[in-house]
């Protein structure tokens, strides 16, 4: 895991081929559950977050997916 990227993509990602995890924090879940389809709903995984800084969320989001 080296870190968020922005990125620019001129048509289409197919998320159900190329995507491993899509982390959320927890507190956005039901917002975001509504809007992933069925097909990528097993990718992703929603995780607490409140209180953590940048790098602690990073550091677990990390541990987190050298698990799964």
């Amino acid at each position: 895991f080296d870190g968020y990227h922005p990125l620019k993509v001129k048509d289409e990602i197919l998320l159900s081929e190329y995507l491993f995890a899509c982390i959320v924090p927890e507190q956005y879940k039901e917002q975001i559950e509504k809007c992933v389809s069925q097909e990528l709903r097993g990718k992703v995984h929603y995780l607490q977050q409140r209180g953590l800084d940048l790098q602690a969320w990073n550091d677990k989001v990390v541990e987190y997916l050298s698990r799964i």
